[in-house]
């Protein structure tokens, strides 16, 4: 099963959305057994379905192989598109998260830990565990 790229777009952590990425990545890619070099090129041409907006036009202008590296990519995308998000937005964009209709468990498990990943205070695992059962849409 496939599992479709977050998508960024200006409202979200620059840095964040490139964890995002990389996780949906490995889920995708994770019985493939890549060589390094593949992986990148692997990297480098589905960050590229990660993006919309000015980000996806940026991405575009691109030619292919420029960009000879992931970190490198990855590294010009954040200092070009990184915006920090303040606290209470993340913390108001976590506790309103729910499972979307198109969506299976295991993508919004990933989505989930994404907003996970961007509190700046961990949640206990009490908290954590409540919170992701009261926002799928359907119960486990």
């Amino acid at each position: 099963m496939l599992y479709p790229y977050p998508k960024y777009n200006d409202e979200t952590d620059a840095k964040v959305h490139v964890h995002a990425f990389l996780k949906t990545w490995q889920a995708n890619h994770l019985s493939q057994r890549l060589s390094e070099a593949y992986a990148n090129k692997s990297k480098n041409a589905e960050f590229g379905l990660s993006l919309d907006g000015q980000s996806a036009n940026w991405y575009s202008q691109h030619e292919v192989g420029e960009l000879e590296s992931f970190k490198q990519l990855t590294t010009k995308f954040i200092r070009l598109f990184h915006r920090q998000v303040p606290k209470r937005e993340l913390m108001s964009q976590f506790y309103v998260a729910y499972q979307e209709d198109h969506e299976t468990v295991p993508q919004f498990i990933i989505r989930f830990q994404n907003f996970q990943h961007q509190l700046m205070r961990p949640l206990s695992k009490e908290d954590l565990k409540e919170t992701f059962l009261s926002t799928l849409h359907k119960p486990l």
